[in-house]
C-alpha cells in the first residue's frame, strides 16, 4: 500500500505541473493559437513489480494509473494488475468517478 501512495503522489506532481501550464496557457491563449488539449497530460501510469512471494523470484506487475479530471477538477487513481482488460479498468474508473462525487 506505501508503494501504492508513492506513485500516486508522483503522478499528482505531475498532474499539479499541467494544471499550472494550464493556467499559464489561458493568460496567454490570446497570444498563442494553440490546441490547449494537445498539451495537457490528462492521463499517467506507472508499472510496479513486486516480489509475489518471499521464498520465489516471482513478480507480479501492478499498473498505478491517474486521470486528471477539468469539469468538475478531480484526480482519479487505479490499481490493477498489468494483465486486467481495459474495459474493467474503465469500469473501475467509472466507479470511483461515481463514488467521488
Amino acid at each position: 500500500m506505501n508503494l501504492f501512495r508513492k506513485t500516486c503522489t508522483l503522478i499528482h506532481a505531475t498532474f499539479a505541473n499541467t494544471k499550472k501550464f494550464r493556467t499559464l496557457l489561458a493568460n496567454e491563449s490570446s497570444k498563442l493559437n494553440t490546441q490547449r488539449s494537445l498539451v495537457a497530460i490528462k492521463e499517467q501510469g506507472m508499472l510496479l513489480s513486486v516480489p509475489k512471494d518471499q521464498s520465489s523470484g516471482e513478480r507480479v506487475e501492478f499498473w498505478v494509473i491517474g486521470r486528471l479530471f477539468h469539469s468538475p477538477e478531480k484526480e482519479l487513481y487505479v490499481c490493477h494488475r498489468a494483465d486486467a482488460p481495459q474495459n474493467m479498468v474503465e469500469l473501475a474508473f467509472r466507479i470511483c468517478l461515481t463514488c467521488a462525487g
